[in-house]
């Protein structure tokens, strides 16, 4: 199986979005922590997202390991 795990910020949603177009079919999971989002932005069985206060700041990409 294949992961990729990453952090991001609200606005950095776009680039959030590009990012999993281009890795979206060489992945089983994508594993999304969300710093300081109110939502969930994607709706998608093979993305998993958890919603964070950004304490663990871009180490939040770990929170699925």
């Amino acid at each position: 199986m294949i992961y990729f795990n990453v952090a991001t910020m609200p606005d950095r949603l776009d680039v959030l979005t590009d990012m999993i177009e281009s890795i979206y079919d060489q992945a089983d999971e994508i594993n999304i922590y969300l710093n300081n989002f109110t939502s969930l932005p994607f709706k998608d069985k093979k993305i998993n997202q958890v919603i964070g206060d950004n304490s663990k700041g871009d180490a939040g990409k770990v929170f699925f390991a």
